[in-house]
């Protein structure tokens, strides 16, 4: 075999070795993306003592206490997990007879701080700062004075005037780097519905 001959075969079999990888690649390529992008551990926890939990590092969501007479609570504590990040939404809903409604929304907007623009992020994205949902009106609360990193992590208070409740959300996902819609965000990672 002469030097030639013996170039071009190893031309020949690194060609077809490469080939051999990328159809690997692509043949595994999806599975390999549900693993590392797609969740694979979710759970929605409704008990208070979670809620509690967060009040004990957090001092931004209402104390249970603050909240007045309520004539009832929901909580929410949804996760999702992927290998790469983990997303948390603290949800907690509560309802009043009318004239506790009208009372708590007021505290409500003299004791928080609400974004007032649309927001902008240091990639350019802009997100919506007030926006409805089922009858809510959602406000996110301002950034600055709540510590928040918008759309990685963030406040919300939402009030429902036809059916006296308000909405307090706590939401962080560190991988999230846009909001396309609140009202998916809402369903989809944090519980709402």
């Amino acid at each position: 075999m002469t030097t030639k001959t013996k170039r071009t075969l190893r031309i020949s079999i690194l060609i077809a070795g490469i080939c051999l990888v990328l159809a690997i690649l692509v043949a595994f390529w999806w599975p390999i993306y549900a693993l590392v992008f797609c969740r694979i551990h979710s759970y929605t926890r409704t008990n208070l003592k979670y809620y509690e939990q967060l009040l004990e590092t957090d001092d931004v969501m209402p104390r249970l206490d603050a909240l007045g007479e309520t004539l009832d609570l929901d909580f929410k504590l949804t996760k999702h997990t992927t290998i790469l990040y983990t997303s948390h939404a603290y949800l907690l809903t509560a309802s009043y007879d009318a004239a506790a409604y009208d009372v708590q929304k007021k505290n409500v907007l003299q004791n928080y701080e609400f974004e007032e623009e649309t927001f902008t992020n240091h990639f350019g994205v802009s997100f919506d700062v007030r926006f409805t949902v089922d009858g809510y009106d959602f406000g996110v609360l301002s950034l600055d004075r709540y510590d928040s990193d918008m759309p990685h992590k963030f406040y919300c208070i939402g009030t429902s005037e036809s059916e006296h409740k308000i909405a307090w959300l706590y939401f962080t996902d560190w991988d999230l780097d846009e909001i396309p819609s609140w009202e998916d965000l809402l369903r989809k990672d944090c519980g709402w519905g």
